[in-house]
């Protein structure tokens, strides 16, 4: 169901819609690289294992069809750094697999949508480009990638939107310092409809990153059902007249200044009897496959 204002307590969203559900269980994550030209700061990958020796193309499509999943979510460090090794992986995975997903940051290697590009997207099912900001000079500096703060990535955006529009999603962060009102919400929002032709956007609560966590029914001024019992992936109406928006939440698990609702520990109980076996498997750079994401020391 969505959610507007106006029907906020109306709320009756399906419980299993977590990632700890198990939902994805039928997908394969893979690290295409530890190699990335921003350093943000709330980055995943802080906590994870140093770069691995890469393997060859071959190798890592053999290790994916060895994993017997039907999706497969390229992510990095950045993906799209090396097109060509990635178009090589894309195009060899193809027959194996359902769907294929890259998620990236657009680097400079996108600017001007090169034909290789072009060839990339028309063999995956879509492209999740990470978002900060409207405006293209703010979300460079979230960024953090000193070499490239006048290049606005914004516009190979736009780019991609006219070329694939029904292929790419925006993965829209809120962040201390950045996207943490709602007057900054709605101006971005706003922007990436209506001046970069963004029509899939998913609005991201960060996870494991408390001093920078910003919570989207708290800045929006709207009264939630706990995310881990109710589901914390749900659809959110911004304006009458756009798109639905897809709504991400962090849960207590995931952010240590939520508290267990009566609903989460009732639910967590029942888990605790059948327990589900939920943790994702993960794909190296080295062609090694593991089940879950390794933490570094």
């Amino acid at each position: 169901m969505s959610i507007t204002k106006q029907n906020s307590k109306k709320i009756n969203m399906k419980q299993k819609c977590n990632s700890c559900d198990g939902i994805y269980n039928t997908s394969l994550d893979v690290r295409f690289t530890k190699s990335c030209p921003n350093n943000c700061e709330f980055c995943i990958e802080h906590a994870g294992i140093g770069a691995l020796p890469k393997a060859s193309v071959e190798e890592m499509i053999a290790s994916t069809i060895a994993s017997q999943k039907s999706t497969v979510l390229i992510l990095g460090g950045e993906p799209c750094e090396d097109l060509e090794r990635l178009f090589a992986y894309v195009k060899g995975i193809y027959s194996y697999v359902d769907k294929v997903y890259i998620t990236t940051s657009i680097p400079r290697t996108m600017e001007e949508i090169p034909q290789i590009l072009q060839d990339i997207m028309e063999w995956t099912n879509g492209i999740n480009v990470s978002v900060h900001s409207g405006d293209w000079r703010e979300n460079n500096r979230i960024f953090r990638n000193l070499k490239d703060m006048e290049f606005n990535r914004l516009n190979v955006l736009k780019q991609l939107n006219q070329l694939f529009p029904e292929k790419v999603r925006v993965n829209l962060n809120l962040i201390r310092g950045g996207l943490d009102t709602k007057e900054k919400i709605d101006r971005t929002l706003n922007l990436l409809f209506d001046t970069y032709l963004c029509r899939n956007i998913k609005i991201q609560e960060l996870q494991h990153a408390p001093d920078l966590y910003v919570s989207y029914e708290k800045v929006m001024r709207l009264s939630l059902p706990s995310p881990y019992a109710h589901g914390c992936q749900t659809k959110v109406v911004w304006q009458e007249g756009y798109p639905e928006i897809t709504l991400k939440r962090s849960c207590f698990f995931v952010e240590r200044s939520l508290e267990a609702s009566w609903a989460d520990l009732l639910k967590f109980g029942t888990r605790l009897l059948r327990p589900q076996r939920s943790s994702c498997t993960v794909l190296y750079e080295n062609a090694e496959l593991s089940q879950g994401w390794k933490m570094g020391a």
